[in-house]
């Protein structure tokens, strides 16, 4: 059971992960998304949501798209815990009392986003959500703030998808699921560096959506 959570919904996290332990006692309870990965950046903090709930069996730091096969590998015993990284866990994931928690060291980050598989919305039973859609078109950030994380969720990078990569999915959601509206989720769009290319794209496909995303003032202005 994978959760994923920001810094608005961990207390809600916590008792989906309770929820899924008490519906399965064998399920592998594993959490992560934004607010895990900052907290575990920091060594007081290593190991905390294992702390808060008996029933999170591993916290995920960074890019999940890799360690999430490697864990559906663990479960099939084709490989250890200890192998895989950007996890923290309990040992042998077992939950006992005064069970040592361990921390493996990071992943490295997806290069080219790029070759990221589009979301597989087919699993979903989507008549259960609203009708629009997340994608980004970038992760990271070009900026420093003092008060963001972004340098820590992603060291520093700034990755960006091309427009096509972009434009296609937008397309294969349209065609596929009849979905029209869409959230891009880049903790800025400004930032992209094809912006105004993305744009010219879509409107030169005729694509009839509706769109919404965050962006710096100083970028507007500009």
């Amino acid at each position: 059971m994978g959760i994923t959570c920001n810094y608005g919904c961990y207390p809600r996290a916590l008792k989906a992960a309770n929820a899924a332990k008490k519906g399965n006692k064998n399920a592998l309870v594993v959490i992560g998304g934004p607010f895990i990965s900052s907290i575990e950046h920091f060594s007081k903090w290593e190991g905390l949501t294992l702390k808060d709930s008996k029933a999170i069996d591993i916290s995920v730091r960074g890019e999940g798209e890799r360690t999430i096969i490697e864990l559906v590998d663990f479960i099939d015993g084709k490989i250890k815990l200890q192998d895989i990284k950007g996890i923290t866990y309990r040992k042998d994931g077992k939950i006992r009392k005064n069970r040592k928690i361990y921390k493996t060291q990071d992943r490295e980050l997806i290069e080219d986003i790029n070759q990221i598989p589009f979301p597989a919305w087919n699993l979903f039973d989507l008549k259960k959500y609203a009708k629009f859609m997340y994608t980004i078109a970038s992760r990271g950030c070009k900026y420093n703030c003092a008060f963001c994380d972004e340098k820590i969720l992603w060291n520093k990078s700034f990755r960006y998808r091309n427009v096509d990569n972009l434009i296609n999915e937008i397309k294969r959601n349209i065609s596929e699921f009849g979905i029209t509206s869409f959230s891009i989720e880049d903790s800025t769009l400004g930032a992209y560096p094809f912006v105004e290319e993305f744009c010219d794209k879509i409107i030169a496909e005729g694509l009839d959506i509706k769109w919404m995303a965050l962006c710096r003032v100083d970028e507007i202005c500009k």
